[in-house]
């Protein structure tokens, strides 16, 4: 009986042993299943990451503006004393159009009584500064800054000339 007794307690550890095996290896085969589906979340949140910096890595700026408007309100530019606007232009355009111009400009102030002015490289206002009043100064104008694709733009607001013989270039109206 002793036998029988040590023969039972010996298939008893060996089930016990093979038990503990298949768990370990079906614990095992759960790990790598969880560890693959993990990867594989990991990949499509990595993929929708790079599709959305697609997405906005494709706008590449055709044109990058600073945008001053002018407290004087006169013909001629003087001061720019504000913290000055900022617009870009990107693709898909392929280049800076006249009307799109307009529009972003309406964002920063720009009227039907306003003109607008770009500064020539390397110039200070109000030296330098050139009107745009159609598409081909604005194609003058890009030409002008293709380098640094950078340009700073001035909005001038012109009001009605009185009739009274006021200049509102003079000094005296500037006070």
């Amino acid at each position: 009986m002793d036998r029988n007794v040590k023969l039972q307690r010996a298939k008893m550890d060996i089930m016990t042993i093979q038990e503990r095996a298949d768990m370990d290896q079906n614990l095992q085969r759960v790990r790598q299943e969880m560890d693959y589906k993990l990867r594989l979340q990991q990949v499509h949140a990595e993929a929708e990451v790079m599709q959305d910096r697609a997405k906005i890595d494709t706008k590449v700026p055709i044109m990058s503006f600073r945008v001053f408007k002018d407290r004087e309100y006169s013909r001629i530019p003087r001061g720019y004393g504000e913290i000055p606007g900022e617009s870009i232009i990107t693709e898909p355009a392929t280049k800076v159009e006249w009307s799109n111009l307009l529009s972003a400009m309406r964002n920063h102030g720009y009227r039907g009584n306003s003109e607008l002015y770009h500064i020539k490289p390397g110039c200070v206002p109000p030296e330098g500064l050139v009107i745009l009043l159609c598409q081909e100064d604005v194609d003058k104008m890009v030409r002008a800054h293709k380098d640094t694709k950078k340009c700073a733009l001035y909005i001038v607001t012109n009001y009605p000339f009185r009739g009274d013989g006021y200049d509102e270039t003079s000094d005296e109206a500037s006070i």
